[in-house]
């Protein structure tokens, strides 16, 4: 179990938005490490993803024989998984990581620094959005989803409701027109924020920032958000918080935002997972029983609804 304690590197005083709601939760969540075919000799990075059934498991894994990590998926047999299996796509050097396969199964999409055609020049200092359409017992050629992430700037960690809406976040984007005071406003750009497209009879339309997931900032706070999870029915949001002034491996945390009549609640933190180390990569499984995430690198498990009856405003 690990011990609860105050956001790593932030004064609760002066990030007012931010909802502790620690002392409420007396009961102990119980956390469970995850190990992902290390006795193969596998080695696996950020989150994972589930099929709508959850009966497939998508990675990013890297062989001890391999310099770079692929995608890999493994299937439940009877409450087993199947050894990985390589998600071949391209004989083009992607590293990809962070997948996360749509509702339907019709196509994945997966962070890579791979240059996007004809866009990066100079290349942009992080990952992209990419995306693979399934193809028979195969994947055709990844594409850029440059028709949905500002093609001037990183964006990564795609994730989907079960209606097919996409959620992502990406870093150094402009600010739109929002309240004064939000967090990250460095300059006219933001540290990072979390976008979403609705899912149309003709792809996606235009991404929306969603401003209330970010919390108001006190001076000298660089805050950024990051990993986002949506839930199944698209209410509630599991996410990461940091605050890059102190850097992102000794601040960053997890926490929630739900729904509500005025549009997303203020962040609420998950003390009862986040540990002193970094806290990120949050994934669920689509029956909602499991949250999967990463403490200090390594990918943990508890038991979901338990931890969201612990934050969950009355």
């Amino acid at each position: 179990m690990l011990a609860v304690r105050p956001l790593k590197g932030f004064a609760l005083g002066c990030l007012t938005a931010l909802i502790c709601l620690s002392c409420a939760n007396q009961n102990p969540i119980e956390i469970e490490d995850v190990d992902l075919f290390s006795a193969q000799g596998f080695k696996s990075t950020n989150g994972v993803s589930f099929s709508s059934d959850g009966r497939v498991i998508y990675m990013a894994l890297r062989h001890e024989t391999e310099e770079t990590f692929s995608i890999y998926a493994a299937h439940d047999e009877g409450g087993i998984w199947s050894g990985p299996q390589l998600i071949s796509f391209s004989e083009k050097d992607f590293d990809p990581y962070e997948p996360t396969i749509a509702p339907d199964g019709s196509f994945l999409v997966f962070n890579s620094r791979a240059p996007w055609p004809g866009v990066d020049d100079p290349p942009v200092d992080g990952p992209r959005l990419w995306a693979t359409e399934r193809q028979g017992d195969g994947w055709k050629e990844p594409v850029p989803l440059a028709n949905i992430a500002n093609e001037s700037f990183a964006s990564s960690y795609a994730t989907f409701n079960e209606s097919g809406d996409l959620y992502y976040f990406s870093g150094s984007t402009p600010i739109p027109s929002r309240p004064s005071g939000l967090a990250g406003d460095n300059g006219g750009y933001l540290t990072e924020a979390i976008y979403f497209a609705k899912k149309t009879g003709s792809g996606y339309g235009p991404s929306e920032f969603l401003a209330d997931l970010l919390p108001v900032s006190a001076p000298g706070q660089k805050i950024g958000v990051g990993d986002p999870w949506i839930s199944p029915k698209g209410d509630y949001i599991i996410y990461t918080i940091y605050d890059d002034a102190i850097g992102w491996r000794a601040s960053v945390d997890l926490v929630i935002s739900f729904t509500s009549a005025e549009g997303w609640t203020p962040p609420i933190k998950l003390d009862a997972i986040n540990s002193d180390g970094a806290d990120n990569s949050p994934s669920g499984t689509p029956d909602e029983e499991w949250l999967y995430f990463r403490n200090s690198g390594q990918l943990r498990r508890t038991k979901l609804q338990p931890l969201l009856k612990s934050v969950k405003p009355e």
